[in-house]
């Protein structure tokens, strides 16, 4: 589709045939050796847990942490809230499993999918009605964020989706380059646990960083 709403159709068969031929070169060898399966367990890891060891930035690891203060809440005051015990020593402490909640309903993989594609139909619709380059990438930003705020099983590089597209449109205008430079700064620092060296030195090079990178 043009800016003007004219409908190109073999523009879009042109792009679907490049889409199948990348699916069928990455999934082929798949395939063929029948990991297929192994793949799947990989790209969709609903066994691993909601949250992941290191808890990614998201509105899980809120939730995570709600769920923690209302356990000592009842344990504090030895109110009447109904606990779940296999929910006192769950919650990813760097250990592989699902994720049980002491005090708050369990998140289900259902949830998640229903949560991040309902955000997601938003910003496609609007790219639907103004098919624009700056559009596109708006889009592939804000579908990043929201499958990294309301994902399953987030990874804290999984920034990396909102970071990249989102670099594209700093040049655009000085909000896009507000934005972007506090995305970075906010993705820089939850990368901090992958990093072997003491807190201090990667505090002081992202302050120093940021301090010749003014925001106004």
């Amino acid at each position: 589709m043009t800016p003007q709403g004219t409908l190109r159709p073999l523009n879009f068969l042109s792009l679907s045939n490049v889409v199948i031929v990348v699916f069928a070169v990455s999934l082929g060898p798949f395939i063929l050796m029948g990991q297929l399966g192994q793949l799947a367990s990989r790209l969709f890891p609903f066994t691993r847990g909601l949250n992941h060891a290191y808890w990614a930035p998201n509105a899980w690891a809120l939730v995570t942490a709600l769920d923690r203060i209302l356990l000592r809440y009842s344990k504090a005051f030895d109110s009447n809230i109904a606990v779940e015990l296999s929910g006192v020593v769950s919650t990813s402490r760097g250990l592989v499993g699902d994720t049980v909640f002491a005090i708050l309903p369990n998140i289900k993989p259902l949830h998640i999918f229903t949560i991040t594609i309902a955000f997601q139909l938003v910003f496609l619709a609007k790219l639907w009605f103004v098919p624009t380059y700056k559009s596109f990438l708006t889009a592939l930003t804000l579908c990043g964020y929201t499958s990294f705020m309301f994902g399953w099983h987030v990874h804290e590089k999984a920034v990396l989706l909102i970071l990249v597209p989102l670099s594209l449109l700093a040049a655009e205008s000085h909000e896009f380059f507000r934005t972007f430079l506090i995305a970075s700064l906010a993705g820089i620092y939850g990368l901090f646990p992958l990093l072997f060296t003491p807190a201090g030195i990667s505090s002081s090079i992202t302050i120093s960083h940021c301090s010749f990178s003014p925001l106004d």
